[in-house]
This record gives structure tokens, C-alpha cells and sequence, in this order.
């Protein structure tokens, strides 16, 4: 996944150039991701509805990856008037994965929803995603992580699993839905990347 993000960083430095530093992106992080439980449709109608535009596919070059299937970015300002005073560059990458391909575990896809800006202070972010979801699980070599469900709105710590045993995965997606959060510093832009693993029996069900 992080190499999606790493490209599509780099893809996207002269958009970020010409939007001035203002916005908290940490914010658009909760709302357009989080509070979305990851859904792609409604993270990026919830975009649009913001006024950000869609970022036309060819002038991403070298960001398209098949680790992340039908990636689609938004930047938080009109394309076509361009940004203004009260705009901060901040990039939505939306898009999905294989569960097998990326942690190992059959029977689930992962979608993806995460917020990149040169402006995120992923200090004061990671604290404060720690306090939301709860204890920080070991450390990928990109960036730290987080592993938690949803009960009734409330946030439940799921680190026994951060191991990413494929089996323990699958078996613990079957009864509930799973997120993961990625931390990471892509060459001074900070990344805050949202998995939600869901099982395909359970999608199957409509649960």
C-alpha cells in the first residue's frame, strides 16, 4: 500500500505547491474516512459534497499500482478555478485491495480511504488517533498502526491481532468488521491511511 502512496505523493507535489498551508487535514481524516467506516462511495461523495475535485487519472503518471485497485484521489479545492486563501493541500486516496496480497489473508478485501498533506502533523495526529481508537499496535517498517472494531459506535482495540495472522484475520472479519490504521512520512508529507478489512462471506450476506 505504501507504495501507492509514496507515487501518488510524489504525482501530486505540484498540486500541493500551489494550495496554500491552512486546513487541518487531520480532520478531513475523521470525517471523510473514518466516520465513513472506509466506504469508498461515501468517502468520496462526502468530497464532492465539500467542493474537492477529482484528480483525472492521467495526471497521476506513476502512481497507478496494482496494490491498490480503482484508486481514486480528490484534492480538497476546484481544479478549475483553482485554490484559494482558505484552502490547505489535501489529497483523499480511495481505492481497495486483496486481502490475500496484502496481509496474507484469504476471503476478505481490504477498501482503503486516506488523507495525504504535506500539512498533517502526524505527532500530534498518531496521539490523537491512539486516544480515539485506542493502544497503538507494533510498528510496520513504514509507519506505526492501529487495529480496532466498531460496537455500537464505540471504539474497541482489536492489537491481539496485529500480528496479521492470515487465519486469525479471516476468522475475526467473519463475526466483525476490522480497520486498520497507517501512520507513515512519505518524504515530508504525512499520510494517514484508513483500511476497512471486511469479509467476503459477510458482504455476500449484506451484513
Amino acid at each position: 500500500m505504501f507504495r501507492v502512496i509514496s507515487a501518488t505523493a510524489l504525482a501530486a507535489g505540484l498540486l500541493f505547491a500551489a494550495a496554500p498551508a491552512a486546513a487541518e487535514p487531520f480532520g478531513a481524516f475523521i470525517d471523510l474516512c473514518v466516520a465513513k467506516k472506509g466506504d469508498r462511495a461515501a468517502a468520496q461523495a462526502a468530497a464532492t459534497d465539500l467542493g474537492w475535485s477529482e484528480i483525472p487519472k492521467e495526471a497521476l503518471g506513476e502512481a497507478a499500482d496494482d496494490d491498490l485497485r480503482d484508486a481514486v484521489l480528490y484534492i480538497n479545492f476546484d481544479l478549475a478555478s483553482g485554490p484559494t486563501t482558505d484552502d490547505a493541500p489535501v489529497l483523499l486516496l480511495t481505492g481497495w485491495s486483496d486481502g490475500e496480497e496484502m496481509m496474507g489473508a484469504e476471503s476478505v478485501v481490504v477498501e482503503v480511504c486516506g488523507v495525504i498533506s504535506p500539512d498533517l502533523d502526524l505527532a500530534q495526529a498518531e496521539e490523537r488517533v491512539t486516544a480515539l481508537v485506542g493502544e497503538r499496535a507494533a510498528a510496520p517498517d513504514e509507519g506505526r498502526m492501529w487495529l480496532y472494531s466498531m460496537d455500537n459506535g464505540r471504539y474497541v482495540s482489536e492489537a491481539a491481532l496485529e500480528e496479521f495472522a492470515g487465519g486469525e484475520i479471516e476468522a475475526a472479519a467473519r463475526q466483525r468488521d476490522l480497520y486498520v490504521i497507517l501512520s507513515a512520512d512519505q518524504d515530508g508529507t504525512g499520510v494517514l491511511m484508513l483500511g476497512a478489512v471486511r469479509s467476503v462471506l459477510r458482504l455476500r450476506e449484506g451484513l
